[in-house]
């Protein structure tokens, strides 16, 4: 059995977005002998108890300029001392294949960038910063023997950037996670709900200004004054947005229109899905990232069976078929409204809808898309 490396860094110890990183390297596990490198030690040697961890954080002084190219380049250094037959990297650490001594893989699973700085001279040094960094990780792309990209836009916008060696692989996930969800008592609450004829929306992924976050509440305060059983439920807001969801609940008078679980396990997931009638998700298309890299959330939505509603954008469009899998709406509040309320009244489009979606889903299944990424891991290696 062959010997890999895996490197994984992140700012975040929890699998909401790591969820098809982690079933990645599920996938690894059975077809390699594998190290895993990472800055969060804990929470991986809990994940692969069996697999052989490294950690790696060097510490540095916030002050030093380009940090990150110095801690790429011990990265680099860190991986050549071990020994393997070959290296596979997520796109964060792109630019280390610049120096590393190993046949390198990589995985793209988001690329580009997704706020705007505040300010003249952040605003100034951020662009100069990606400019390099998007420069050196283009370096490492081109020196890797084949970048996984998550989606057809971002294999052609990298082609355009003369990357020549690619391979599209979607979001993978486990269909059994989100089609039989273990329930436990945190989903009481909405079990209660549906019991009592509760119509539930749900939104589960990283919370942003940029990710819809207005729209949603403006949006559940309008239906809530057609039919109090409408209900949002929100996954992913992290202290400051928790704070704000609080407080427009207080001040329009919406605690039980709108619960919000914070940052919870993807374990907790599906079966918040399994409760939902309708799923949502809208993205500003002004951010570069947002028109490259579609989210893992309309997979696991669609791996529910929930019809999704959602902006018209390419990589929404990639995997949201109109009337097909769900609905294809502007940035809109109105039409969001109203078009909740349609499907509300349509209990036979929302079940053909469903049905879609289990039946797209299939094509998904981390079991078949990332085997096929550890085979041409093996064929190149």
């Amino acid at each position: 059995m062959k010997k890999l490396i895996i490197v994984f860094n992140t700012t975040h110890a929890n699998t909401i977005g790591n969820e098809c990183r982690l079933n990645l390297m599920k996938q690894m596990v059975k077809n390699f002998e594998i190290t895993i490198v990472t800055d969060k030690y804990n929470f991986i040697i809990n994940k692969f108890p069996d697999c052989h961890v490294e950690y790696f954080n060097p510490k540095f002084n916030k002050f030093i300029p380009f940090k990150k190219i110095i801690l790429w380049y011990r990265l680099a250094n860190y991986l050549n001392t071990l020994h393997a037959d070959f290296v596979f990297l997520f796109h964060n650490e792109a630019t280390a294949a610049i120096w590393i001594n190993k046949p390198v893989f990589q995985y793209i699973h988001q690329y580009g960038s997704r706020y705007n700085p505040v300010g003249f001279y952040r605003t100034t040094k951020v662009k100069v910063f990606e400019s390099i960094y998007n420069y050196l990780s283009i370096k490492g792309f081109k020196k890797s023997i084949i970048n996984f990209a998550i989606s057809p836009f971002l294999v052609e916008y990298l082609q355009s950037r003369g990357v020549k060696n690619l391979f599209y692989s979607p979001h993978g996930i486990e269909l059994d996670k989100f089609q039989n969800p273990h329930i436990c008592e945190f989903h009481e609450v909405l079990t209660k709900k549906k019991k009592a004829g509760s119509f539930i929306l749900a939104y589960t992924g990283w919370v942003s200004e940029n990710r819809g976050f207005k729209l949603l509440l403006k949006g559940i305060k309008k239906l809530s004054q057609v039919d109090s059983k409408f209900v949002l439920v929100i996954c992913g807001a992290d202290k400051h947005f928790s704070a704000r969801i609080q407080e427009f609940q207080v001040i329009n008078n919406l605690h039980s229109e709108v619960i919000n679980f914070g940052i919870i396990d993807s374990r907790m997931i599906p079966s918040i899905l399994l409760n939902a009638d309708l799923c949502v998700n809208f993205l500003d298309p002004e951010f570069q990232a947002f028109n490259l890299s579609p989210p893992q959330k309309l997979v696991e939505y669609m791996a529910a069976g929930k019809p999704v509603i959602c902006n018209d954008i390419p990589t929404h469009t990639l995997y949201i078929k109109n009337e097909f899998t769900g609905v294809l709406i502007e940035n809109n509040v109105d039409m969001f409204v109203d078009t909740v309320l349609r499907l509300a009244s349509d209990d036979e489009l929302r079940c053909r809808m469903s049905a879609n979606c289990l039946n797209e889903s299939k094509k998904y299944d981390s079991l078949i898309v990332y085997q096929e990424v550890c085979d041409q891991i093996n064929l190149c290696s």
